[in-house]
């Protein structure tokens, strides 16, 4: 399994290289807010709880999922990311 720190650098080489790749970062004071606003009231506080590798695993679905036009903001596909 990679470091999160090793799957931050792919993911940021990976959109470098491609302009139409999109990447969401968010910290996980935020992902709570986001959470508990899109009313994910039981996992509102798990963000605060998560690993870094967990954390870039949902940057990563993030963007995925905000590409695909599932989020209507980048908050809100963070928020889809980690409910799933």
């Amino acid at each position: 399994m990679r470091s999160w720190r090793t799957e931050a650098a792919r993911l940021l080489r990976f959109a470098r290289r491609d302009p139409g790749v999109t990447l969401v970062t968010v910290d996980r004071w935020t992902l709570a807010e986001e959470l508990w606003c899109y009313g994910e009231d039981a996992l509102y506080l798990r963000p605060l709880e998560m690993s870094d590798d967990d954390m870039v695993r949902v940057w990563d679905l993030a963007g995925k999922i905000y590409l695909k036009g599932e989020g209507r903001s980048a908050g809100e596909a963070a928020s889809l990311a980690a409910a799933r």
